[in-house]
């Protein structure tokens, strides 16, 4: 996988924020071995996080 390889090592120790658009989905429909994640639901919510 390409996460796990050399020339991405540098990278692996830094904290990722996972970003989901979504209408639909809710809290609960999220996976916590995503880590932090954000669930944006608008226009605004995208614009705020540019």
């Amino acid at each position: 996988m390409w996460s796990g390889s050399d020339d991405h090592a540098a990278h692996q120790g830094l904290a990722k924020l996972e970003l989901v658009v979504s209408e639909p989905l809710d809290e609960a429909d999220l996976f916590s071995v995503w880590g932090e994640t954000r669930l944006l639901r608008s226009v605004e919510d995208i614009a705020e996080v540019k």
